[in-house]
């Protein structure tokens, strides 16, 4: 099958961008710590990783059940062709029951997303983790990472 969604989810910048840029240093270093699991003081590549996925898992969750239904996946703001929009769906629900898990999603992102390149990208001294300088806004990166193929 033909990889027809080359940067499909940079759609999601409209649902993410709107209202939601940390700008004090408290929003930052609150940010830091909701994807800090271990408190360790350092973000790690799967610390980063976990948290892109399930901060846009549960955006287009608008029913919080845990689980994107066809009509929450077709209603995500800036897909264009829906033909295209449904056939992803399906790629997506392994299990076919009409809904996406967050295992589900999760196991797309892992092999269709630019995670690994965004952590990079961010990662400015090198030392493959994330510091709270290295952590300024979660939209900035969705920009990076939600990009699907």
């Amino acid at each position: 099958m033909k990889s027809c969604f080359k940067y499909m989810w940079v759609l999601l910048l409209a649902l993410i961008i709107s209202g939601l840029f940390v700008s004090n240093s408290f929003a930052v270093h609150e940010l830091f710590k909701s994807i800090d699991g271990n408190t360790d003081g350092k973000i790690t590549k799967v610390e980063f990783s976990e948290d892109m996925k399930s901060f846009v898992f549960y955006e287009i969750d608008s029913s919080h059940n845990n689980s994107i239904s066809k009509s929450e996946w077709m209603s995500i703001e800036g897909m264009r062709e829906t033909e295209k929009h449904e056939e992803l769906f399906q790629r997506i629900d392994k299990n076919k029951d009409n809904k996406i898990t967050l295992f589900e999603f999760s196991n797309y992102a892992d092999k269709h997303s630019n995670l690994d390149n965004a952590f990079i990208r961010l990662d400015k001294d090198e030392n493959n983790s994330l510091s709270p300088d290295e952590i300024t806004a979660r939209p900035l990166f969705k920009m990076l990472t939600i990009k699907f193929k």
